[in-house]
């Protein structure tokens, strides 16, 4: 896992899609993550990236099951929670008071995101702010 525990809000690239949801994975499966979960809020273009990559992997270590997938045209910002079980959701992150919505566990964040996502609200959450394959 790439976040030391130091400071509650961290950044790190990736270099790619596969050490992103490799550092997600073990995320979920630290013993210091009570939630047993993570939450990845990304816009559409990364969410759909991210879940093409999910759709289509076949880690030997980690299963992915897709339990809920809502994508909206006139959504921007969605939220990826992967369970330790595998199960995968995602969802809106804005609820239609254009607020993001409450979060438990450890979110990624991509680097485009607004910071109300894991400010406000979610000020209480360990964050990392996150891009793939940029320099």
């Amino acid at each position: 896992m790439k976040f030391n525990k130091s400071e509650r809000i961290q950044n790190y690239c990736y270099p790619t899609t596969l050490d992103f949801i490799n550092d997600v994975i073990e995320t979920i499966l630290d013993d210091d993550n009570y939630e047993r979960s993570v939450n990845i809020i990304s816009d559409i273009n990364t969410t759909k990236e991210l879940l093409e990559f999910i759709i289509s992997s076949k880690l030997e270590h980690f299963n992915f099951d897709i339990q809920l997938v809502d994508l909206r045209d006139e959504v921007e910002d969605y939220i990826i929670t992967i369970l330790d079980i595998g199960e995968v959701y995602v969802e809106p992150a804005i609820n239609k008071y254009n607020e993001y919505y409450d979060l438990d566990g450890f979110i990624f964040a991509h680097k485009n995101i607004s910071t109300d996502a894991y400010n406000g609200r979610n000020r209480n959450c360990d964050t990392m702010i996150f891009s793939i394959g940029e320099l």
